[in-house]
């Protein structure tokens, strides 16, 4: 019992790793056409050239030839790294417990204390963005001439 939930768990986490892509014809015509596969692998879990020549088969059951083959960029992606840096503004101490500059030991005052912005609090943000192709592999097939 526990071999075999181990087993199935092995086959959901492969299919979750290969997703649901498989091969799909792209075009489609009396002269041909071409089929698509996420990459041009066939090793387990996904056997994508095995998928493409299977749908070529059928499409060509008397013979097949491949007349070309291509890594084809369907799209791109965008990654956008944003850092932000926020500047406090300098500020004037009045009372309240104060940092001596000379001695670096704090101060007591009687009251409270006051704290009296010098300026603008800043903040900086620098953005970065990539471009990553998406590609798939695609092969165009003819039928073989009888």
């Amino acid at each position: 019992m526990r071999s075999n939930i181990c087993v199935l768990l092995a086959v959901l986490a492969a299919a979750s790793i290969s997703g649901c892509a498989k091969a799909r014809f792209v075009e489609i015509t009396p002269q041909g056409g071409v089929v698509a596969i996420p990459s041009n692998s066939n090793s387990w879990p996904s056997y994508y050239r095995d998928q493409a020549e299977e749908l070529i088969k059928k499409k060509c059951p008397d013979g097949y030839e491949i007349v070309m083959e291509e890594e084809y960029v369907k799209g791109q992606v965008a990654h956008t790294h944003s850092r932000s840096k926020t500047r406090e503004a300098p500020s004037l101490g009045i009372g309240g417990d104060q940092n001596d500059a000379k001695t670096g030991k704090n101060r007591s005052a009687s009251f409270a204390g006051l704290s009296i912005p010098l300026g603008k609090t800043e903040e900086e943000t620098n953005e970065t963005t990539n471009y990553t192709d998406v590609t798939e592999y695609r092969i165009h097939f003819r039928p073989k001439p009888l």
